[in-house]
């Protein structure tokens, strides 16, 4: 039986093309954001392919929800960096649209290249994949999407610009969730949530484990509690290592007694950028 991998639908969204490159041979399930928690728990899918953060500062905060709340079956396994490549889709040249759809994501990280369009208003849609399905259903050179090249061939809509991000480096990590463990492999990363206190040097007072330890801290943002009362927060962390490593494993230990939460998301190979060739 085919391993079942769900991504963050419809297809021909980012999600999509990850879930592709990573899940050639197996059975890809597109889901809604509200759908992954339950996928998961009941089985109905064996992984699932999830962004998190992107390099120009935003994280997906149901992604960071599902890692909070879930068990062990939300453990991370994998982790994928994404070229986000953004491209102007339409039937006419870019001096005949008059009207741009895409996600709010990528109209917010294309504003450089939009303010250049003459007369061009943008209208925000629930995915770039649904904004280009639907520029192919209009077929009017007056309308435009913002979306992906796999986006353009899966609706049989010309690509007019390609690469118009504000950021030419612009990218996404993705992470896998359920799989297999893997084993230290000497080039892995470690991710925490953790909780403290409300008070002055809480946080500090965690994370100067790592420094007395030796080990490098690669990642570190904050995320609301869950009962989201204002002005508390907890963080992702991310650091070098596998949990099994002798060090880490007492970094750990010794954080746990310093902080109010803390919970160990999972150890996987440390991320490469994936050649983005969809």
């Amino acid at each position: 039986m085919k391993k079942v991998i769900g991504y963050l639908g419809p297809e021909g969204t980012y999600s999509h093309e990850v879930a592709l490159h990573i899940g050639r041979g197996c059975k890809l399930v597109a889901l809604e954001s509200s759908k992954f928690a339950e996928a998961i728990r009941t089985k109905k899918i064996q992984q699932a392919v999830l962004p998190v953060v992107n390099a120009i500062g935003w994280q997906v905060q149901w992604v960071l929800d599902i890692l909070l709340n879930g068990n062990g079956e939300c453990q991370i396994t994998q982790e994928i960096i994404w070229d986000i490549k953004s491209h102007l889709i339409g039937f006419g040249k870019v001096d005949e649209v008059i009207r741009v759809y895409s996600h709010s994501q990528p109209l917010e990280q294309c504003k450089i290249f939009l303010s250049q369009m003459k007369r061009v208003t943008t209208q925000s849609i629930d995915s770039t994949s649904a904004a280009v399905a639907f520029v192919a259903s209009k077929k009017s050179h007056s309308f435009a999407a913002i979306g992906t090249e796999s986006a353009a061939k899966l609706y049989g809509v010309p690509i007019i610009a390609r690469e118009i991000s504000d950021h030419s480096e612009n990218q996404t990590k993705f992470i896998v969730l359920g799989g297999r463990k893997t084993p230290p492999t000497g080039h892995d990363t470690t991710s925490f949530i953790i909780g403290t206190s409300n008070e002055p040097g809480a946080l500090l007072r965690a994370l100067e484990v790592f420094d007395a330890l030796g080990i490098n801290m690669s990642e570190l943002f904050s995320m609301p509690s869950p009962n989201r009362k204002l002005g508390e927060c907890f963080f992702y962390v991310s650091v070098d290592g596998h949990r099994g490593d002798n060090d880490l494993s007492v970094a750990i230990e010794k954080i746990r007694i310093r902080v109010e939460y803390l919970k160990v998301l999972g150890s996987y190979p440390r991320a490469i950028t994936a050649l983005n060739t969809l």
